[in-house]
């Protein structure tokens, strides 16, 4: 693996058709407390603030971060099996600026 970009180490989509995958920074960033993350690609519910933040009904990018690969797989799994929706999730958003296009509330 070069050291200098992430690693996808899974790909799939929700039951409602959003894509979803799983990423490893660990080898761009050695020591990151939360290298994992469950990547999604959702439509806004919602406008959120600032100039390159997701309006609603565009398609934007979720990253929630873990500290473990499998708590990332676990997360990837709920929800391509529907067993779980991104708000479940909503803790361990990187952006808590993106929650209002998960949520739809302000």
């Amino acid at each position: 693996m070069n050291n200098n970009t992430y690693e996808i180490t899974k790909r799939g989509e929700m039951p409602d058709g959003t894509k979803i995958q799983v990423e490893n920074w660990e080898p761009v960033y050695p020591g990151l407390s939360e290298p994992f993350y469950c990547v999604a690609y959702p439509i806004s519910k919602a406008n959120c603030t600032g100039c390159f933040a997701p309006k609603t009904g565009e398609k934007f990018r979720a990253a929630f971060s873990f500290p473990t690969l499998k708590a990332a797989e676990t997360v990837f799994n709920a929800l391509k099996t529907g067993t779980a929706q991104l708000e479940n999730y909503i803790e361990y958003i990187d952006n808590y600026m993106h929650i209002p296009a998960i949520t739809g509330r302000k």
